[in-house]
């Protein structure tokens, strides 16, 4: 494992934000390059972190030779183009969920991870976070007996804008891939402990949601 890594960040908006904030306080990790929907994005996240490089485009920030890894943080139709794009050019990339808009767009990025030998990873940080380590740790112990049920639950109350990432089908808004795949994930996860495996799938599925005015659910 290396001992640090210099990473290449693909966005700038919030979520980019909180990965540069975090980083800020890594002993390990750092951002060399970043880029943006347009320069002037690009160098005003450059000067807030104190990045010493920019890129006019993603092909650019992959061609620097000082970006070690890359962090995908755009809106979710991006996603699948960008770490295609990272994974072609041997770029271990970790990309925010969801990794793309569908199933099989999804399984397209990991093939191409899998045939490349490079290192992929969707962002559902709270799988890296300790307090899930510990919970896994106990359920896997019996610590409540044997698992029976779960109910996971991830929702937030967001005034709505038609032409919002959450909202606009363009953008790939709803709920499902905002908040869902966290409760998907987890349910996967602690069925996967009730089985003995490291994830379980469902044998039956059956759902109900409401379609917004704009398209999205």
């Amino acid at each position: 494992m290396k001992e640090k890594l210099s990473w290449g960040v693909v966005g700038t908006g919030g979520i980019a934000t909180d990965f540069a904030n975090a980083l800020t306080r890594s002993k390990r990790c750092k951002i060399v390059n970043v880029t943006g929907l347009t320069p002037e994005l690009s160098k005003a996240f450059a000067d807030k972190w104190k990045i010493p490089a920019t890129a006019a485009s993603i092909d650019e920030l992959l061609a620097d030779k000082a970006v070690e890894a890359v962090y995908i943080g755009t809106p979710h139709p991006f996603h699948e183009k960008m770490a295609l794009a990272a994974i072609a050019a041997g770029k271990p990339v970790l990309c925010e969920k969801p990794i793309a808009l569908d199933a099989e767009a999804s399984a397209k990025v990991i093939d191409a991870a899998r045939k490349k030998g490079v290192f992929l990873m969707e962002g559902y940080m709270y799988r890296g976070h300790p307090l899930m380590r510990e919970v896994v740790k106990r359920l896997q112990e019996g610590v409540i007996g044997k698992i029976r049920h779960v109910r996971a639950d991830f929702a937030f109350r967001v005034p709505r804008d038609p032409e919002g990432r959450l909202f606009a089908t363009s953008l790939g808004g709803g709920g499902i891939l905002d908040v869902g795949g966290y409760v998907t994930s987890f349910a996967r996860l602690i069925a996967g402990i009730a089985e003995g495996v490291p994830f379980a799938e469902p044998t039956a599925f059956a759902a109900n949601g409401v379609v917004g005015p704009h398209g999205a659910d």
